[in-house]
């Protein structure tokens, strides 16, 4: 479902740019740097006496993020263009405990929490005398999936959940913004550095900030 939608976001792209005449071009982009999620640590995680509840739901706020961006160019400093990234927030879980008889163990067990952003938006630069210094606005589908692990000592049991979009809809849409800076380092390359904060309107909240160096090529 959702790489079907981002096709039809990519259908839509092109169909815009189709429009558009010969003399603009196109440029391919890839990035990688540090997101802020403002979602995964704000879980409560002991509730109750911890002696009987013991929950591992929370990451760490920082994590990885990397991405791809298409963007077809205007003459006016600006650009559409398609993108996609994909953050990941981490935590190790450790824990070892005696219920009711039974010996239970957890070593090292990576928790994460993976948002993949679908992206479609316009980027213009802020002024003629600043080309290179622009901002960008658009639309964004997230996808989610995350692990957590719940340990109820009173009532015997451990689950370790992986949930996702298919089996529990994890799925919603909002809005994004940002800002870059690039610098031509050769007729067809820029190196640049750009910031972004995704808002998902669908349950009104920040989900994330991101800020990554930038590799692009213009052709």
């Amino acid at each position: 479902m959702m790489k079907n939608l981002f096709i039809f976001l990519i259908l839509i792209f092109f169909s815009l740019t189709g429009l558009c005449q010969k003399t603009k071009r196109f440029s391919f982009e890839i990035n990688s740097g540090l997101n802020g999620n403002f979602f995964v640590n704000d879980y409560e995680e002991f509730n109750g006496n911890p002696n009987s509840q013991t929950y591992f739901f929370d990451k760490n706020f920082v994590g990885t993020v990397y991405g791809l961006q298409l963007s077809y160019q205007f003459k006016n400093l600006s650009s559409l263009f398609i993108a996609f990234a994909q953050s990941t927030n981490m935590r190790k879980a450790n824990y070892w405990r005696n219920v009711q008889g039974v010996d239970v163990a957890i070593r090292d067990f990576r928790l994460r929490y993976i948002d993949q952003f679908y992206q479609i938006g316009f980027e213009k630069a802020f002024s003629e005398k600043m080309p290179n210094f622009k901002f960008n606005v658009g639309l964004v589908l997230c996808g989610t999936q995350e692990q957590t692990v719940r340990i109820e000592n009173w009532d015997y049991y451990m689950i370790m959940d992986e949930r996702n979009y298919r089996n529990s809809g994890l799925s919603e849409g909002g809005v994004f913004g940002g800002i870059s800076i690039k610098k031509k380092i050769d007729t067809k390359f820029e190196l640049g550095l750009k910031a972004k904060v995704f808002y998902l309107a669908s349950v009104s909240t920040f989900e994330a900030i991101t800020l990554t160096p930038t590799l692009n090529y213009n052709f």
